[in-house]
């Protein structure tokens, strides 16, 4: 389910927002933690669920970057990268992932990904 900051009753502390954040992730407090945390530094969150839901929300709500789970059910954060480069769209697109990038074997970004980030690194910041 595709969801913003503003549908949540976020108050932003910014206007007007810094960036337009796309999040997605099959962890519901996955979403919740970043999209709080964005939200509350200014940026104008939207959130799916899904790799089909995020590659449909990114032309309408033309994020400036896009968050993605790597291995999600479904499209994984990488077929969501590659789908989106051949429709064209060339917004960043950062993958987030429960192991190190070590640690994923056989398995690296595509050079067109700006950032593989843990998911650990990310929530251990706002704990």
């Amino acid at each position: 389910m595709l969801k913003t900051n503003s549908e949540e009753g976020a108050t932003l502390r910014h206007s007007p927002p810094r960036a337009r954040v796309l999040i997605a992730d099959d962890v519901p407090e996955v979403l919740q933690l970043l999209g709080h945390a964005l939200a509350e530094c200014g940026h104008e969150v939207m959130t799916a669920t899904a790799g089909v839901e995020a590659i449909d929300a990114v032309p309408v709500f033309r994020p400036d970057v896009v968050l993605v789970d790597m291995k999600m059910p479904g499209l994984s954060g990488i077929e969501v990268l590659d789908t989106l480069r051949q429709a064209g769209l060339t917004v960043p697109v950062i993958l987030i992932s429960d192991q190190p990038p070590k640690a994923r074997e056989g398995s690296s970004p595509p050079s067109s990904s700006l950032s593989v980030v843990t998911r650990s690194c990310v929530l251990s910041e706002r704990r």
